[in-house]
């Protein structure tokens, strides 16, 4: 079976420590009821801020377990369209900034927004 390494990592005495895991691609329980399943139509919207509530524009913002990934426009601004229900990460990562990882829940169709703070990496003076 076809599986997808992801990792989570932090920042530990100034330097990154990843830890990474094999995920199977496609779960056994996902698989069996594909063609049963119906066409995904939930909105995933958010705007990602720093701590001084300015836009971070051309920030990286994606869904790795879905091949998805967009930039944030002048604003902050994001979205996905067209995705499954379902718990999904979502990794945001922008010049100047500690990466961050999000859990979204997509419960049912319709539309989810999310707000992000990013915070400065050390070394980096965001006025």
């Amino acid at each position: 079976m076809p599986e997808l390494v992801r990792g989570l990592c932090r920042l530990a005495a100034r330097a990154p420590v990843c830890l990474m895991m094999a995920v199977p691609l496609f779960p056994p329980a996902l698989t069996t009821n594909l063609v049963d399943s119906p066409v995904p139509s939930a909105t995933v919207t958010g705007s990602v801020t720093n701590r001084f509530d300015q836009p971070v524009s051309n920030a990286t913002v994606s869904l790795p377990e879905l091949g998805l990934r967009t930039i944030t426009d002048g604003r902050g601004n994001f979205e996905f369209t067209d995705l499954p229900r379902g718990t999904h990460i979502m990794v945001l990562e922008a010049g100047g900034y500690l990466p961050q990882a999000v859990t979204v829940e997509i419960e049912r169709n319709g539309r989810v927004h999310v707000p992000i703070l990013l915070h400065a990496a050390m070394g980096y003076a965001m006025t």
